[in-house]
């Protein structure tokens, strides 16, 4: 029998305790006389303490309830290639800082050996875990898992999913590989990245349903297919696939640090 091996989106999880350990303080001259200190009549402070406690507590009951014999902790790198890709990727986020102390924490834990973690230049969580969850050498030894709330990870397959504890999906490989391009032809507001214009997720995973189970360079040939005919660039298309699409293993160079892009795995032919 395998050994139980949970991947955590650990940026969800310290983004979770850093913002609820922040809290505002009222400061007036009549308690604080120096000048610097009446600047402004609040400040926003953040227990980093608190929230360190807080990040062990729900990792140690994450690992202990689900009987992990190896839990990773995920984490994104920045900048990544997806922003290379299409500028505007994530866009809506930049005036939007982390909660205080997140960078110290993950600083933090990284460095120390007080649990696994894993980073791989260029790329976000989600493509860790995904490379990790597809990766022959994982899947030989483990019934991989993963904990996150972001649906992109619907992309990875044979994978149990946990959203929350209501939700726990696993993913066959044909189902995976059909969200995972009607994302690019449907896009993500959220993330930042437009899709084709006047396809909805509901009208892309419709225009795709009769590739379900094809090749992924059926999907690719189509997609570029579609955006061409609306008028669209190759190029524009596979700047969605790239955003939308989450890697998976052997689509990313160890040695080379970057990513297998989708015009480089598949290739366009008209």
């Amino acid at each position: 029998m395998k050994q139980k091996l949970l991947l955590v989106d650990a940026d969800q999880v310290f983004y979770q305790h850093t913002a609820a350990r922040q809290f505002e303080e009222r400061f007036d001259d009549t308690v604080h006389g120096d000048a610097w200190m009446v600047e402004a009549d609040t400040y926003l402070l953040s227990d980093v303490a608190a929230a360190r406690g807080g990040i062990d507590e729900s990792l140690t009951l994450m690992e202990k309830n689900g009987g992990y014999s190896r839990m990773i902790l995920c984490f994104t790198s920045t900048p990544n290639f997806r922003h290379d890709r299409y500028p505007s990727y994530k866009g809506g986020r930049v005036s939007k800082r982390k909660p205080l102390g997140y960078w110290k924490l993950v600083k933090e834990y990284v460095a120390s050996d007080q649990w696994e973690t894993r980073k791989i230049p260029g790329l976000e969580a989600d493509d860790v875990m995904s490379i990790l969850a597809t990766s022959p050498k994982y899947l030989a030894d483990y019934s991989v898992s993963i904990w996150s709330m972001d649906k992109d990870m619907m992309q990875v397959p044979h994978t149990l999913l946990h959203r929350d504890a209501a939700k726990e999906v696993t993913m066959t490989r044909a189902d995976a590989d059909a969200f995972r391009w009607s994302q690019a032809l449907a896009g993500d507001v959220t993330d930042g990245y437009a899709g084709l214009k006047r396809y909805g997720p509901v009208k892309a995973a419709k225009a795709l349903e009769k590739y379900l189970g094809a090749d992924e360079a059926v999907y690719y040939r189509e997609i570029c297919r579609l955006y061409e005919e609306a008028g669209e660039t190759v190029e524009y298309a596979e700047s969605q696939i790239d955003c939308a699409c989450i890697l998976r293993y052997g689509e990313y160079n160890f040695k080379t640090k970057k990513p297998r892009l989708s015009g480089e795995r598949y290739g366009y032919t008209r």
